[in-house]
């Protein structure tokens, strides 16, 4: 019980005191001569002590007009409860599970928080109240349609695991409109620690929207955010771990130790020191492994745990054939051929191939600050065009453009934070219906992809050689872009890769003799599941948590590598406001508060007693 007005309770300081001394006060007698006192004995009692004061006695009105005192000022000082206010009967209940969730407060997971809130709000339904239930990880799922069974209700929300995923709430809106009709009233409350924003294309009038945050402004935590291999082009026997390391608290340095293990060997350790808010990238010379599997793993006592290690599979594919035509710019040039394919690269001159065309079967050809008048048939990517594009009329120059949103989930783009990416120039064209937007700016897009026919294309807009004042070759997340788009280009949207992100499509090619057997996956948490390929190929969706999957056929094994690295899950500190695309909406912590006074029902009680003295009184009752 909270009470709006407080200092309202220091009227009884002023009330009951004074109350209590009229109760022991004597009054001041005048002396009369009288024949006989026979008829005053009860008088003479009060007479016979001259002192002011009387002891006090017992009296059942004392009591009870302290008690009406007491219940008219608390009355006074407004006293409410907390509860829960429905305003229709249809409540769509939507629980974060990313990673994000499993951080620890005080000893409990804001998952656990969220659960045990979102039971008090099952609890309190009525008969004719129904909920559905929702899960906002990466992807989100409705886990129970509209359901006025509390017992169900509540046994879904029990069953509710934590996801080593991102959080998807705009997924989760999404499906949640998909469950309200289109003049149907509904309440959706959000359990989640605001990691990421909603679209207000899925906030319509009829739905009451309610956010319930979990989590501490001021969690601390330091993860891996980023980590990749590079093949040498010259030395295949020797390797490059690229390591980046982020501080996501605002004021402790963290001391840590960074190790490094192959097949659970310790071969590397360094300690560190990270500011607040410090992102590190490290490069580890000369791992001399092509196969089996490199985990890195940070000791670090933080409020997160599970962005402490990261895995990497070596498993060399085939060598991708890559061309590059350009004059000169050594930054892609050297990108390229530290990117973590085995890839067989050469250069070719604009003049060169504008006469001679292609004389091998390339797999990619990437044109730098060139067009051609036709684009090859073959995956291309188009980097700075200045010209008119054959699927694309040049629209206009932009200076220094801002960076204001890329597309976290799509290949090209993962593991990457493209905020700080700074550029003098930026030129924008007419995209494609078939293309799509990957990176945007304040003045236009600045990358976009897309697939046509079997060929697919990349463009980037603007040049990435620092002589234009372009920082992006520059940037640590600049050889890991330059591998995802190399890697997207060449194998698609399921790329072969033996590294993927928490969430991502597994798609593994088997050798025809192993095409109609079914294949063992072994997951990271111990259990196992049986599947059968289609087409030669093996699809694995359930890579919800980090670890290495082992893919075991007949003669037949494959490991492959899940890990979170992503920054914005991460950082694990709460946010005072969840974001829209158009606003922002404050949100509760853990319960959403509806007053319920009770100030009435106390003047009722007051009232009552105030009777009852009154009647004892008139009666002459002493007790």
């Amino acid at each position: 019980m909270d009470l709006l007005k407080p200092y309202s309770l220091i009227l009884l300081l002023f009330l009951i005191p004074p109350l209590v001394l009229l109760y022991i006060l004597k009054l001041k007698l005048r002396k009369y001569v009288i024949s006989s006192n026979l008829l005053w004995e009860q008088v003479m009692q009060d007479i016979k002590a001259n002192t002011p004061f009387q002891r006090l006695r017992k009296n059942i009105l004392l009591p009870l007009q302290i008690i009406f005192l007491v219940l008219t000022v608390l009355a006074v000082a407004r006293p409410y409860f907390t509860g829960w206010e429905f305003s229709g009967n249809n409540n769509i209940l939507i629980i974060d599970n990313s990673a994000s969730m499993k951080a620890r407060d005080k000893g409990q997971s804001r998952l656990q928080k969220a659960r045990n809130s979102a039971l008090e709000v099952i609890s309190s339904f009525s008969d004719e109240n129904k909920a559905a239930i929702i899960t906002a990880g990466n992807p989100p799922r409705i886990v129970s349609g509209f359901s006025s069974d509390k017992d169900k209700l509540r046994d879904t929300i029990l069953d509710i695991k934590p996801l080593d995923t991102t959080t998807d709430i705009k997924g989760a809106m999404g499906l949640a409109s998909s469950l309200v009709g289109e003049n149907q009233e509904v309440n959706i409350f959000i359990y989640s620690d605001n990691k990421a924003g909603i679209s207000d294309k899925t906030i319509s009038d009829n739905i009451n929207l309610n956010f319930i945050s979990f989590g501490n402004p001021d969690a601390q935590n330091v993860g891996i955010v980023s980590m990749a291999l590079d093949h040498s082009h010259y030395y295949p026997s020797t390797s490059q771990i690229f390591i980046a390391l982020q501080n996501f608290t605002d004021l402790k340095k963290e001391n840590l130790i960074l190790e490094l293990y192959h097949d659970d060997e310790l071969i590397y350790i360094q300690e560190l020191n990270l500011s607040p808010q410090e992102r590190r990238s490290l490069v580890i010379e000369d791992i001399v492994y092509n196969k089996g599997v490199i985990k890195a793993r940070i000791d670090s006592n933080d409020d997160l745990i599970l962005d402490n290690q990261a895995y990497y599979v070596i498993d060399n594919p085939e060598v991708i054939e890559v061309a590059l035509v350009s004059r000169v710019n050594p930054f892609l040039e050297a990108a390229i051929k530290t990117s973590d394919l085995p890839i067989n690269f050469t250069k070719i001159k604009p003049e060169l191939y504008s006469t001679n065309r292609l004389s091998k079967n390339y797999d990619l050809v990437i044109f730098d600050s060139y067009v051609p008048s036709e684009i090859p048939d073959k995956h291309t990517i188009i980097v700075n065009p200045r010209r008119n594009l054959p699927f694309g009329e040049f629209v206009s120059a932009s200076q220094s453009p801002k960076i204001i949103n890329w597309d976290r989930f799509h290949p090209v783009m993962r593991f990457l934070d493209l905020s700080s990416l700074r550029t003098a120039e930026n030129y924008n064209y007419t995209m494609p219906s078939w293309m799509m937007p990957l990176l945007e700016s304040d003045t236009g897009v600045m990358i976009w992809a897309g697939r046509q026919s079997d060929r697919r294309v990349a463009v980037l807009t603007f040049p990435i050689y620092p002589v234009t004042s372009s920082d992006f070759s520059m940037l640590p997340d600049f050889p890991i872009f330059t591998a995802n788009l190399i890697r997207w280009a060449v194998y698609g949207e399921t790329s072969p890769s033996s590294t993927l992100k928490t969430g991502d499509l597994a798609e593994i090619s088997l050798p025809e003799k192993h095409e109609n057997q079914t294949i063992k996956v072994n997951k990271p948490d111990g259990s196992s599941v049986y599947i059968k390929p289609e087409n030669n190929k093996l699809l694995f969706g359930e890579t919800y948590t980090a670890g290495v999957y082992e893919f075991e056929g007949e003669s037949f094994t494959k490991k492959v590598s899940v890990n979170l690295l992503d920054p914005a899950e991460s950082d694990i500190r709460a946010k005072e406001r969840v974001t829209t695309e158009q606003s922002q909406l404050a949100s509760s912590t853990e319960k959403i508060a509806v007053r319920q006074e009770i100030w009435f029902f106390l003047i009722l009680i007051a009232l009552l007693i105030l009777t009852v003295e009154w009647w004892l009184y008139h009666r002459r009752i002493m007790i």
